[in-house]
């Protein structure tokens, strides 16, 4: 039975809040019908627990989420009709500081936004979630936050071939300044306190275009950071990268980016600079017109996502293949360096009988992927993320929840494996789950409940990693014991040979390129390009309540200091027709957030 809150649609650790009498942070589940709970995760000792019943050294249960842990309900935007149900956010992303939260589709003054929340355990405040920044969703292709935190990259709708840095306000101004003490009226209104000063915003910095492989400029649908980055703008000497944008054409194209600081620099003076370096997933294309025709392998990017460890530089990647041979279509996952490269390995295959054995060799390494559907629908895909694998190694690995089928982990790019839990339900009922430290995996069902399981200290395979599995180089009993974990591996390797000759074979059906070779793109992806960050420096003004008009001087409501006009007359008639209904709720909701009558009034 599904719980009264819907289904979970994210689940991530936030380490450093405190709740209740948690130790190690907390787990922050949101519901699809919005509200957000905290479980608390405190230590235990071993001895208290149980894991030898199974005789595998684990122990499973499910947890239960108290009424009193719900912190929040997010006033997700409703579907039509009065049913009750809720649009899921297209986007929920935490900051790599863990400190906001990014929500894509809220109803936020009966308008479908984007929001960024900030979350704290303060207890001055009422709320753990704080809003601090929104804007009409319309607005952005995508967003996500910059690598320190302190403000977001978008990518807008009127302009998908730059980028857009948008700071926030700092920190101490949002614990400080009454402009951001803001009341929540019904379910959606949003009011926020007046301050009649000029506001000044910015810096707003702007980056791009770049140009793709095809030297045209890059249409940008999806942009994420280098959350291992502590500095959006690095010295010139750094080879990070901070960004990575794609695209919905199915070329598999998409673009690394590096920020820096010149010699004088600081966000605010000197010179800041960008550099752009295109790539491809897969680099054998007649043309772009060939690549981009209906009936040619296409290759979808649905996810990529930076490593969240500082010695690793890998990227996941989340695609979707169509139009290739065989079994080969279908999403799966993937790996690639910043160099545009394949993780790569060794192979002893020669290539095929008159064949270029390097050439086929090279197109192992590129399009060796771990399949985990056959569907076309990425809506099957419940989660995906950068995870360490339960009890075992020391490398991070990418894993995707596919739902009703279960988990599945690649680790090096041609390791691939299921995990299945001791209970007999996780497969098909697993819908997303969240590691903390190397032996406690927590997962929630379809239905809502969360669950966990934990691994005795004693079931650690530190110095075990995943070729050794695979290979079967271990010790038999290490490998007897990692399937009793639940890991069922796989080397891919040997499955991706039919898929070479899909592009060693192609054949261009033109009738002038009928005889010609498939370009090789590869040698193009070291091209790059650099340019100018363009800063800029805005004056909000505000607009009257009733009649829309831009203020240069407004009038601010004595009451509730949340609305202002052009004139006296505005003012009363939005009073009669609107205003006297909801002022006093306004002020007794603000009072109710701790913001104090004497400190509303400052400046009256």
């Amino acid at each position: 039975m599904e719980s009264v809150h819907g289904k979970v649609i994210f689940l991530e650790h936030l380490p450093d809040i405190q709740f209740e009498k948690s130790t190690r942070g907390v787990l922050l589940l949101i519901f699809a019908n919005g509200d957000a709970f905290f479980f608390p995760l405190e230590d235990e000792p071993e001895k208290n627990k149980e894991f030898g019943k199974n005789g595998k050294g684990i122990q499973e249960s499910r947890l239960n989420l108290l009424p009193h842990y719900k912190v929040f309900t997010f006033p997700f935007y409703p579907e039509p009709g009065g049913t009750g149900s809720f649009y899921e956010p297209k986007r929920i992303v935490l900051s790599p500081d863990k400190t906001h939260l990014l929500l894509t589709g809220v109803l936020l003054r009966n308008l479908n936004c984007l929001a960024v929340y900030q979350i704290h355990d303060n207890p001055e405040y009422q709320e753990y979630f704080k809003i601090v920044y929104y804007d009409l969703n319309s607005t952005y292709i995508d967003a996500c936050f910059i690598p320190d935190s302190l403000g977001l990259v978008a990518v807008l709708s009127k302009y998908p071939s730059l980028l857009f840095l948008i700071q926030f306000p700092w920190k101490e101004q949002l614990n400080n300044s009454r402009n951001h003490a803001y009341a929540l009226v019904g379910e959606n209104e949003i009011y926020k306190v007046v301050d009649t000063n000029p506001r000044v915003g910015g810096p707003i910095q702007i980056i791009g275009p770049a140009l793709g492989v095809w030297n045209q400029p890059f249409r940008i649908s999806h942009v994420a950071a280098n959350i291992v980055c502590s500095d959006c703008f690095e010295d010139e000497e750094s080879d990070v990268f901070d960004l990575i944008t794609w695209n919905d054409f199915g070329c598999g194209e998409y673009v690394l980016w590096k920020l820096k600081r010149g010699k004088a620099g600081g966000v605010l003076g000197g010179s800041l600079k960008f550099e752009w370096y295109p790539r491809l997933l897969i680099s054998k294309f007649f043309d772009k017109q060939w690549a981009e025709a209906e009936e040619t392998p296409k290759v979808f990017i649905e996810e990529m996502q930076f490593s969240c460890s500082p010695v690793d530089n890998r990227i996941l990647v989340l695609m979707r293949r169509v139009n290739f041979k065989g079994q080969n279509n279908g999403i799966g996952l993937y790996m690639v360096t910043p160099e545009g490269k394949a993780v790569e390995y060794k192979t002893s295959t020669e290539g095929r009988k008159g064949g270029n054995g390097e050439e086929e060799n090279r197109l192992l390494n590129e399009l060796c992927w771990y399949k985990v559907t056959d569907s076309l629908d990425v809506k099957e895909i419940s989660c995906v993320k950068w995870t360490n694998s339960f009890l075992l190694g020391n490398h991070m690995g990418c894993a995707v929840v596919v739902k009703g089928v279960g988990l599945y982990e690649l680790y090096e790019n041609y390791f691939g494996s299921t995990f299945q839990s001791l209970n007999d339900g996780f497969a098909k009922n697993i819908s997303n789950f969240v590691q903390v430290g190397q032996n406690k995996r927590y997962w929630v069902s379809s239905q809502g409940t969360l669950r966990y399981m934990e691994g005795s200290n004693k079931s650690f395979l530190p110095n075990f990693e995943w070729e050794e599995v695979v290979t079967k180089t271990s010790d038999l009993n290490n490998i007897i014991r990692l399937r009793k974990i639940g890991y069922f591996s796989q080397d891919l390797r040997q499955e991706m040979q039919p898929l070479v000759e899909t592009l060693m074979n192609t054949k261009h059906d033109k009738k002038n390129k009928k005889n010609e070779k498939p370009e090789d793109l590869n040698g193009k992806q070291t091209i790059t390009g650099t340019g100018d960050i363009e800063s800029f420096y805005c004056l909000h003004l505000y607009k009257c309540w009733y009649c829309n008009q831009v203020l240069l001087k407004p009038l601010q409501c004595s009451g509730c200091l949340c609305v202002v006009y052009c004139s006296k007359a505005c003012q009363a008639q939005h009073w009669k027709e609107e205003h006297k209904f909801v002022c006093l709720k306004i002020y007794e909701s603000l009072l109710a957030a701790y913001v104090s009558k004497d400190s509303l009034q400052d400046g009256h």
